[in-house]
């Protein structure tokens, strides 16, 4: 398996390829369902959304298959109701002060999410063979959400209390990081072959709050889920390649790096042991072939001589992608050979 190859260190001929945001809404056969389902009844509905995770790997040669979920699910551990209403809003049942009392009792992703974890065995009955990803966000991440209770942020909340609760804000991420631990150690049982871990938001830190709040937080999840399951962990962040220097200590087998950075150059800063994923600009995929083939085979070039990449985009596919683009594409890496 070329995915998992690559995350163990081995040297390939050809680039493993999958991409964020591969099951969902720029796929025709998704925009069926979606007429028929909202969006929280694919989430909920463990058929469909197996469904929705193996449409892309029917239609393109990938080497991976990601979960169809959401970072957000998680926070329904803390009786949080998340309402899912892609391209329009998300809405959560409340925004949420700094009351610790709210986060005293949390309930166990096994007894609030068990719809993940029949998605993820269902999906390894069906195609055992295609390594699987699992996911959650992170607790910066999650904890803007929490604090504001929508789905477009402002990070005031957050922001003004790294410095005026800092001990609040700690309280919070901890809370978070548990609840996010214990759902990946679930999905790691239920049967995931990988994680990747989504900080989302990371971007509007400083490089102090960004070591604090997000690649301490990074190491904290990869050493609680490394404590009973041998597994390769990703980070993803909006920047990544900024903070790689110290995300390469936290014990990560990889780091996605956003498409505004050179790839060959992270490669000689990030050591060997850490695989780098990315990085295409995924607006490239919302052009017509002719005029992308150029670019993205050039792109394909200045990284054909290096090792311990997986290809991704630099983000998650978007909805205006060009389904003919990102089979042209598909195809392009696959029959691309590595020097």
């Amino acid at each position: 398996m070329l995915f998992l190859e690559t995350l163990q260190g081995r040297k390939q001929s050809h680039f493993p390829l999958w991409m964020m945001r591969q099951a969902g809404r720029y796929l025709p056969e998704y925009q069926e369902l979606r007429k028929e389902y909202g969006f929280n009844t694919l989430l909920a509905s463990p058929e469909l959304a197996t469904k929705v995770s193996l449409q892309p790997i029917e239609r393109f040669d990938l080497d991976a298959i990601i979960l169809f979920s959401d970072i957000l699910v998680v926070l329904q551990c803390f009786g949080v109701t998340v309402d899912f209403n892609p391209g329009v809003s998300i809405t959560l049942s409340k925004k949420h002060e700094w009351e610790r009392s709210d986060l005293d009792a949390p309930k166990h992703p096994k007894d609030v999410l068990p719809y993940v974890f029949e998605t993820i065995r269902l999906l390894k009955k069906q195609a055992p063979h295609k390594p699987l990803i699992g996911f959650s966000g992170m607790p910066f991440t999650l904890a803007a959400y929490y604090l504001e209770g929508k789905g477009k942020l402002n990070f005031n909340p957050i922001k003004s209390g790294y410095y005026e609760r800092y001990d609040d804000l700690i309280f919070l991420l901890d809370a978070i990081c548990e609840q996010v631990i214990a759902y990946l150690l679930a999905q790691c049982e239920a049967g995931v072959d990988a994680l990747q871990i989504f900080d989302s938001w990371a971007n509007v830190l400083t490089w102090e709050q960004s070591e604090l709040l997000s690649v301490a937080y990074a190491k904290r999840i990869v050493e609680g889920v490394r404590a009973h399951y041998d597994v390769p962990i990703l980070y993803y962040s909006r920047h990544s390649s900024q903070i790689a220097p110290l995300l390469q200590e936290t014990g990560l087998s990889g780091i996605s790096i956003e498409w505004q950075a050179d790839m060959p150059r992270m490669r000689h800063q990030v050591k060997d042991s850490v695989v780098l994923q990315g990085n295409l600009d995924p607006d490239l995929l919302t052009i017509p072939w002719r005029f992308v083939q150029d670019p993205i085979t050039r792109y394909l070039e200045s990284i054909a001589h290096l090792d311990g990449i997986i290809l991704n985009l630099g983000h998650g596919i978007t909805p205006q992608a060009n389904v003919d683009t990102v089979s042209q594409f598909v195809k392009t890496v696959k029959g691309f050979q590595k020097k």
